[in-house]
């Protein structure tokens, strides 16, 4: 069975001292406001706009064209995509494309809103018009004209 023991607690005498009270406390002096840092230096852009390659081939909007007319009647020239983006884009993946993209028809107008360099690459941003409304895509080329990516999205 376990047991309880009592714990004996020392005392000490208590020595009783006046205390005179104490002078005010004065208050701390003010702490000067830091100075205003520099503002920081601007982060340079993923996306630079002074350094787009020139591109073997048709201008951006041309090709953004002609890759939503290939998309859409899922014919693709493989020869004018990069290797990875042509391993990528699959029989499959073209046919959904095609059936997606089908009902838009052919494009009244294409402009393209942004041009810029990102790896080396002419990264573009186009707008497509249809009388349904406006796609918009977004392709990335090397200089020798090879699409590596292309996306296409709603408004």
């Amino acid at each position: 069975s376990s047991s309880v023991r009592p714990v004996r607690l020392a005392t000490v005498p208590s020595t009783s001292t006046t205390v005179a009270d104490p002078a005010p406390i004065a208050a701390p002096a003010p702490v000067p406001a830091p100075e205003a840092a520099p503002a920081p230096a601007p982060k340079p852009s993923v996306l630079e706009k002074t350094n787009v390659p020139t591109i073997a081939g048709p201008a951006a909007g041309d090709e953004a064209r002609l890759m939503f007319l290939a998309l859409q009647s899922g014919a693709i020239d493989r020869a004018a995509l990069g290797a990875e983006f042509n391993w990528f884009l699959t029989d499959g993946k073209i046919k959904g494309a095609a059936a997606r993209l089908k009902p838009y028809g052919a494009p009244t107008a294409v402009t393209v809103t942004m041009t810029a360099e990102r790896g080396g690459m002419e990264v573009s941003t186009s707008e497509l018009k249809f009388a349904s409304g406006t796609l918009t895509t977004l392709m990335y080329r090397t200089p020798d004209g090879k699409v590596q990516q292309f996306f296409v999205s709603r408004n």
